[in-house]
C-alpha cells in the first residue's frame, strides 16, 4: 500500500469568478435554505425581493420558486433539507442570520464554515454520526430570538414527542399520556429525556414554549403578550411573564423592544456548534468521479492500495467504481463537484493539488453550480477539473452532472446477501454489537447450534475470511474510525476488545500501512511521521 503525504502547490490557472448570474430555484418537496456567504445575492419569490447580505439568509418552504441573482464576487450557499425534519416550518418564509455573533470577520467566517458543513452533508453520504439537516434551521432560530430551542432526544419514542411538542408547543397531555401514545413507560420516557438533552421532560416542554413564544413575539409584535403566552400553552400570563424573565434577563414587553433584549444571551451561541469526523463505509464504490476539495480540515482518502492524506485548500480525485475510503477530521469542511464517467477521465493516481486562497470564492461557485444548479444558463461544469488538472474531457458528454448519490449498505462488512444462512448473520450482529466481547469461536458455535468447524467455513464462504479474520478486520476498521473522530488510540484500542495497546498497535500498522498515533496526527492537523 503506497501512502501519499504531499503539500505540493501545482502551478495552474486561476479560475474565473463566474460573471453576475440569475438562476431559477424551486424548493420541491424540501425546505430550501438560501445563505448569503459573501457579497449580495438577491431572492425573489412570491411577489416580494429580499436582498442578502454577508451572514443572512432566507427559508423557503417547500413548492416556493424563487428567482436568484448573485452579485460579482458573491457567493449563495443553498442547503435542502427534508420537510420532516423542520417539524414546525409552516409556509411561512423565515428571514435568518448570524445577528451580533457575525459582526466581526472572523465570527462570521466561523458561521460560513458550519453552513457549509451542512451543505455538504445535504450533498453528500459524507456526515458524522447523529446528524440531523434540521438542527441547522433550529440553531439559526435560537440566534433570532436568543432563546434557543430545546436539544431533541435521540430515542424513537422520546424523539416522537419532542417533535410532536416542537408542532403544538401547546398540547395538553401529561407525560404519562405521551409515554401511552408512544408505547413506552412514564419513567422511561423521563430518563430518556435527561439523558438524551440534559433536561427533564417538564423543563424541555417549557423551554419548547418559551422559544416558540419568542419568535411569536419578533414576529408579530403587535400581538398582545397575553394572548402569545396562551398560544404556546402557559396557562396564566404572569407564569409566562416569570419564566420568560428567568430565562431572558427581560419581561416578554422589554425583550420584543430591545431594551432588555439579549441581557441574558446564552454564550454557546456565539460560536456555531462543533461537528465530528465523516467516514464512508469500507469499499464505497459509485458510478461517478467526484472532485474533493478539503474546504476546512484535513481528510484522508483511500482508492484501492493508495493512500491520500489532504491537506486544507487541496482537491483531490476520487474515480469511479474504485472502491473508497474516507475519513475527515473532526471539523473539516469537504465539498464535492460531481461528473458522469462521460465527462471526464481523470488520470489514476494523482495527487492532491492545493487550490491558490485567491480562487476560494470561484471554486465555491463551481460547487454550488455543478451540485444544485445554481449557476448561470450555460454552465461549463468541466471548468474546474481542466484549469486544475488538465483532466481531458469526453466530447459529446453530457453536460448535465449528476447529484451525488445516497450511499447503499451499512458500511459493516458482512452486509445483508441473499442466501446467507441466518446463523453466520446471528453471529455477525452480535459481534457488531459488541466488538470488546471476548468470546471465541467455540463459544459463538455453540450459542447459533452449529460447531466451530461449520461456522468457521459460513464465515469463509460469506465473507471471504474466517471468523477470527474477520473479527480483526471490523474492530481494527471500527477503531480507525474511532481514531479519526478524535479518540486516543488507547481509547479506540479499549473500544474494540483489544487489552494490551502493544499489538493493536502491531495489528493496526500492518493493516493500514501507518500507526495509529500517526493517523491521530494526521487527522489533528499534526505532521506525519512516517517510521
Amino acid at each position: 500500500m503506497l501512502i501519499v503525504w504531499t503539500e505540493i502547490v501545482r502551478d495552474c490557472p486561476v479560475l474565473d469568478d463566474l460573471a453576475p448570474f440569475r438562476a431559477d430555484l424551486e424548493a420541491g418537496e424540501r425546505y430550501l435554505l438560501l445563505w448569503c456567504h459573501a457579497g449580495t445575492v438577491e431572492v425573489r419569490y412570491r411577489a416580494e425581493v429580499d436582498r442578502l447580505t454577508g451572514g443572512r439568509g432566507i427559508l423557503l418552504p417547500p413548492g416556493t420558486r424563487a428567482g436568484v441573482t448573485v452579485a460579482p464576487g458573491s457567493v449563495a450557499v443553498p442547503v435542502r433539507i427534508a420537510a420532516p425534519e423542520i417539524c414546525d416550518g409552516g409556509d411561512a418564509v423565515e428571514r435568518l442570520s448570524v445577528g451580533d455573533c457575525g459582526r466581526d470577520g472572523w465570527g462570521r467566517q466561523r458561521w460560513n464554515d458550519w453552513v457549509l458543513h451542512q451543505f455538504s452533508a445535504s450533498v453528500s453520504p459524507l456526515r458524522e454520526p447523529g446528524h440531523r439537516a434540521g438542527d441547522c434551521v433550529r440553531v439559526l432560530r435560537g440566534l433570532q430570538s436568543r432563546v434557543p430551542g430545546p436539544p431533541l432526544p435521540q430515542s424513537a419514542g422520546a424523539l416522537e414527542v419532542a417533535l410532536a411538542l416542537t408542532r403544538d408547543p401547546a398540547c395538553p397531555r401529561t407525560v404519562s399520556q405521551w409515554a401511552e401514545e408512544v408505547a413506552t413507560g412514564e419513567r422511561t420516557l423521563h430518563r430518556m429525556f435527561v439523558t438524551e438533552t440534559g433536561l427533564t421532560f417538564g423543563g424541555w416542554r417549557r423551554q419548547c414554549r418559551l422559544a416558540a413564544a419568542a419568535r411569536l413575539l419578533l414576529s408579530d409584535r403587535s400581538r398582545p403578550v397575553s394572548e402569545i403566552a396562551g398560544s404556546v400553552g402557559f396557562g396564566t400570563p404572569t407564569g409566562f411573564i416569570r419564566a420568560f424573565r428567568r430565562c431572558t434577563g427581560a419581561t416578554p414587553s422589554e425583550w420584543r423592544t430591545g431594551d432588555g433584549a439579549g441581557t441574558r444571551v446564552d454564550r454557546s451561541l456565539s460560536t456555531p456548534p462543533g461537528w465530528g469526523g465523516a467516514s464512508s463505509p469500507p469499499g464505497l464504490d459509485h458510478g461517478f468521479h467526484l472532485l474533493l476539495w478539503v474546504y476546512r480540515g484535513r481528510m484522508l482518502l483511500r482508492t484501492g492500495d493508495l493512500v491520500n492524506v489532504v491537506g486544507e485548500g487541496q482537491v483531490v480525485w476520487m474515480p469511479a467504481y474504485r472502491g473508497h475510503e474516507v475519513l475527515t477530521a473532526p471539523g473539516s469542511v469537504v465539498l464535492p463537484l460531481t461528473f458522469t464517467v462521460g465527462q471526464v477521465c481523470p488520470d489514476e493516481g494523482t495527487v492532491p493539488v492545493a487550490v491558490d486562497s485567491g480562487d476560494t470564492v470561484p471554486l465555491l461557485q463551481h460547487v454550488f453550480a455543478n451540485q444544485s444548479g445554481l449557476g448561470p444558463g450555460g454552465y461549463d461544469s468541466t471548468a474546474v477539473p481542466e484549469a486544475l488538472f488538465g483532466t481531458v474531457v469526453t466530447a459529446g458528454a453530457d453536460p448535465a452532472p449528476a447529484p451525488v448519490g445516497t450511499v447503499e449498505g451499512t458500511g459493516t462488512v458482512v452486509d445483508a446477501v441473499d442466501g446467507m444462512p441466518v446463523q453466520v448473520r446471528q453471529v455477525a450482529d452480535a459481534v457488531l454489537r459488541d466488538l470488546r466481547s471476548p468470546a471465541g469461536l467455540d463459544r459463538w458455535a455453540v450459542s447459533v447450534g452449529w460447531t466451530p468447524r461449520k461456522l468457521n467455513a459460513g464465515f469463509r464462504e460469506w465473507t471471504g475470511m474466517t471468523f477470527l479474520r474477520w473479527r480483526a478486520t471490523v474492530r481494527l476498521q471500527t477503531a480507525r474510525r474511532l481514531i479519526a473522530y478524535g479518540s486516543a488510540p488507547s481509547e479506540a484500542a479499549r473500544a474494540v476488545g483489544y487489552r494490551h495497546l502493544s499489538q493493536f498497535s502491531r495489528e493496526f500498522k500492518a493493516r493500514f500501512g501507518m500507526s495509529p498515533r500517526n493517523l491521530s496526527g494526521v487527522m489533528s492537523g499534526n505532521s506525519y511521521n512516517a517510521q
